[in-house]
């Protein structure tokens, strides 16, 4: 038995979660993901560069995720801020 869901109804069922015809709850956003073999906090992220930094961090495993995650925290937290441009 395959895990996906039915093309069609996978479309229609989160089309009507991006459009809140209906909010999805939080089993059926994991089912979803897991059906698409991604992290659930993947459709959730604010922007596309957001939610590719979930995937790639996601793909790593532990020991990886923390090294990253301390060398993010610390360009973050002590490293001078530049300036934005606007």
């Amino acid at each position: 038995m395959s895990k996906e869901l039915p093309q069609d109804i996978a479309v229609i069922g989160f089309n009507r979660y991006e459009t809140a015809i209906h909010t999805a709850n939080l089993s059926s956003a994991q089912s979803y993901a897991r059906a698409r073999g991604l992290p659930l906090a993947y459709f959730y992220a604010d922007t596309q560069v957001m939610a590719e930094a979930i995937v790639t961090f996601w793909l790593l495993n532990q020991t990886e995720q923390r090294k990253v995650l301390a060398d993010l925290k610390k360009r973050v937290f002590t490293e001078p801020k530049k300036p934005t441009k606007g």
